[in-house]
């Protein structure tokens, strides 16, 4: 008998990813501590773990497979580009703040009921034990008007019978120094610090003195080598999927002009399509060419009639357009029909088809599935 889908949880059956660490973030789902910055490592492990998620593209539970494989590949784009991730963690530390604040327990008055004076002061997320001041890590306030102890302790106890040091007397000291039988001692040995003075400076002068540097000829300017121009990039291509699809992450895309990949929450999207120079490119690798159904998810602003775009995909160019949206918070799907007959290499770019054909426009997905391998949803041509 076939497992129940509603009772299979694939993040902890394939990937050990506790329920209770849900919503996951990328480096949940990588398996890697908050804001690790080893590129290596971070690529590794995504690795690791779509080869171990793509065993079971075959099996009973394949359905799953797809999605996580998909949300691996985002998190490995975006965690790998120094950009991206910095908007990412700069979003994600805002989160998990927000998390730790939400889960701090009430304060306890005096008899252990909610709502009473605070007992103890809560240690602030943004600082470290290094940071906190004296008696706020684990130890309780003292009380409003009284004093915190110093951390040299109180002072110390004198046993019983014990006189305390008598303190100095600066009458005592005076009458020792202006003693006259110490005077002649005191000349004698300015006398020799004078001396030694005399002789070093002496010394100094004939053989320690450094010799003028030569005047140096014409001596040439020297070149400072130019910097080197930065890498380019490196090009990321989108691979086909054992089930045929080919998912096209927006931060994998390469943006011209005014379009952009921002982050929405924790999602990347493109926006910015202004004008016809504004556009977005993917490089793809396909194993089996054939038929697709090219589905795009996006939003469009109320305001806008329709979307009309220019989609060049391998040896083929054609225009589509998206429909019109009721609400700005609404999000579509469209599918398009489009053919691919060469294995291999191939790009696939996105531009509005006028200056005005793209404003509004927010993508939030691309994928290419196989002709019959799903249920068709609506399809424009």
């Amino acid at each position: 008998m076939q497992p129940s889908s509603e009772q299979f949880d694939p993040y902890f059956a394939w990937l050990g990813i506790d329920p209770a660490e849900h919503p996951l973030h990328h480096y949940s789902l990588l398996g890697l501590p908050p804001f690790t910055s080893d590129v290596a490592a971070i690529s590794r492990s995504a690795d690791e773990r779509m080869q171990h998620v793509r065993q079971f593209q075959t099996g009973p539970r394949g359905a799953f497979t797809q999605k996580i494989l998909n949300e691996l590949s985002s998190a490995r784009i975006c965690l790998t580009s120094s950009t991206l991730r910095a908007q990412y963690d700069a979003q994600l530390h805002k989160l998990l703040a927000e998390r730790a604040i939400a889960e701090l327990p009430p304060a306890l008055d005096q008899s252990g009921a909610a709502g009473g004076p605070e007992l103890y002061s809560y240690v602030p997320v943004n600082l470290s034990p290094q940071q906190l001041p004296v008696g706020t890590y684990g130890q309780p306030l003292p009380p409003p008007g009284q004093a915190m102890e110093s951390a040299a302790g109180p002072p110390p106890v004198m046993a019983r019978g014990t006189t305390p040091p008598a303190a100095e007397d600066p009458e005592a000291e005076e009458e020792a120094t202006s003693d006259p039988a110490r005077w002649p001692i005191l000349l004698l040995t300015s006398a020799v610090v004078l001396l030694v003075v005399v002789t070093s400076v002496v010394i100094y002068q004939r053989f320690g003195r450094p010799k003028p540097a030569p005047i140096a000829a014409d001596v040439p300017e020297e070149i400072v080598p130019e910097e080197a121009p930065p890498a380019e990039p490196a090009i990321i291509e989108m691979l086909q999927e054992g089930s045929g699809e080919v998912n096209f992450t927006p931060s994998a895309a390469i943006v011209e002009g005014s379009a952009a990949v921002q982050l929405d929450g924790l999602a990347n999207v493109i926006t910015g399509f202004v004008d016809t120079a504004s556009a977005a490119t993917w490089n793809y690798r396909l194993v089996k060419p054939g038929f697709f159904q090219l589905e795009v998810t996006y939003r469009l602003e109320p305001a806008i009639d329709e979307a009309a775009l220019t989609l060049v995909i391998g040896d083929q160019t054609k225009t589509i357009t998206l429909r019109p949206l009721e609400s700005a918070d609404a999000v579509s799907t469209d599918r398009f029909t489009v053919a691919i007959t060469r294995s291999g290499k191939g790009t696939l770019r996105l531009a509005p088809k006028t200056d005005r054909s793209g404003k509004g426009l927010t993508i939030e997905s691309l994928k290419l599935i196989p002709v019959g391998s799903t249920t068709p949803g609506p399809e424009m041509n």
